[in-house]
């Protein structure tokens, strides 16, 4: 997975794709005030935010590898299959007997700036051939913007991509409450809320009243970043070490894990280390919460993760509890970015649930090269 960073030095040239890509730039409403600029104008703004860093190596590399499996996009903006070649190319061998029952999600609010990002997430995991569904999780939508952004994900999105792209929509969570006032606007509390209001309210998921329970508890959950592409499919099975980093090495004594079920979740190895510790946990977590026995070794081996994160549906269910319950809680004491990320840790190991951490889900800066994805590139 590649994550974009610093400037866009060249635009997507391929003719069939632009067509429809520039069609897509001026179609919703929301933007028909700015249809004046060209697709090439609306990627330079992109850029000019700081949104894309590898984006030219990602499509280089995706239409190179699969140039003869692209979707061809009529004028019209219909699909239609390039002579000889499939409609969606096939997933990578390794990934080809996975089974599981995968839904990557990622959470967005519904600027303009995450609307080109989802659009572009989408289109690289068509690319690749990501197996399973895929949701853009958007909060905080006026109905306006809803009606709008919900007519052109339909026309732009699953009736040109894949019908297993799919959107839900899910209030505004973002407000920092302090005695029954907002005072302020933390954006990144959208992520464990909106997870957590997709789970029970999603298409195709939500609990059982009796039980209380997911109703799918063995679906794989993927949640991932908008700001992310895929370079390569993502699964539940990790056993192919000439394509998987593990981490903490063997060196170290851990056993690895090498499949996501219940009780095993997966995720990248962030540097974030376990500051987490620091905190007031029993404020956070209560009293008798088993995240204050966590050693500082243990903590950095399984719990100094970040997106990509992978569960069963289980698991994630319990985890986004957990993590919509503490997150406010860790932003009081750390009011800062990564807050969210660090009531990520603190969920999950009060629920007990060490993580396999995986060096090579993600690349993104060219500096950590031993603790990224960067020795695979070379296979891709």
């Amino acid at each position: 997975m590649l994550r974009r960073r610093n400037n866009l030095e060249h635009h997507v040239e391929r003719k069939n794709i632009l067509k429809h890509v520039e069609r897509a730039s001026r179609s919703p409403p929301m933007w028909k005030s700015r249809s004046k600029f060209s697709l090439f104008a609306a990627i330079f703004v992109i850029a000019l935010t700081g949104f894309a860093g590898y984006i030219k190596i990602s499509i280089e590399y995706l239409e190179n590898s699969y140039s003869s499996n692209l979707q061809q996009i009529n004028s019209d903006g219909k699909r239609g299959k390039v002579e000889g070649s499939h409609s969606f190319p096939e997933p990578s061998k390794s990934y080809t007997n996975d089974k599981s029952n995968l839904h990557m999600v990622f959470s967005t609010d519904c600027s303009e700036f995450q609307h080109w990002q989802s659009y572009l997430l989408f289109f690289s995991a068509m690319n690749i051939g990501q197996a399973g569904k895929i949701t853009r999780l958007a909060s905080g939508c006026s109905d306006r913007e809803k009606v709008e952004i919900e007519s052109w994900h339909e026309e732009h999105v699953k009736n040109v991509m894949s019908e297993r792209f799919g959107l839900h929509f899910t209030p505004q969570f973002s407000s920092i409450i302090e005695a029954g006032e907002t005072i302020g606007e933390y954006k990144y509390f959208n992520k464990p809320f909106g997870l957590l209001h997709w789970l029970e309210h999603g298409k195709g998921m939500g609990t059982d009243p009796a039980t209380g329970k997911l109703i799918d508890e063995d679906v794989v959950i993927i949640l991932t970043d908008p700001d992310m592409l895929l370079l390569r499919p993502i699964g539940a099975d990790f056993s192919n070490m000439g394509e998987v980093l593990h981490w903490p090495p063997k060196k170290q004594g851990e056993e690895w894990k090498f499949r996501v079920q219940h009780g095993s979740p997966f995720a990248q190895k962030y540097g974030i280390g376990t500051k987490w510790r620091e905190f007031n946990l029993t404020t956070i977590a209560g009293e008798d919460s088993p995240s204050k026995l966590v050693e500082n070794k243990f903590a950095r081996f399984h719990y100094s993760v970040g997106p990509p994160y992978i569960a069963t549906g289980r698991d994630m269910y319990n985890i986004a509890q957990k993590w919509s319950e503490f997150a406010p809680l860790v932003h009081v004491q750390h009011p800062h970015l990564l807050a969210e990320m660090y009531a990520y840790c603190v969920a999950a190991a009060h629920l007990e649930l060490p993580h396999q951490l995986v060096d090579s889900m993600m690349i993104s800066l060219t500096g950590t090269k031993r603790l990224e994805g960067w020795l695979l590139l070379s296979d891709l």
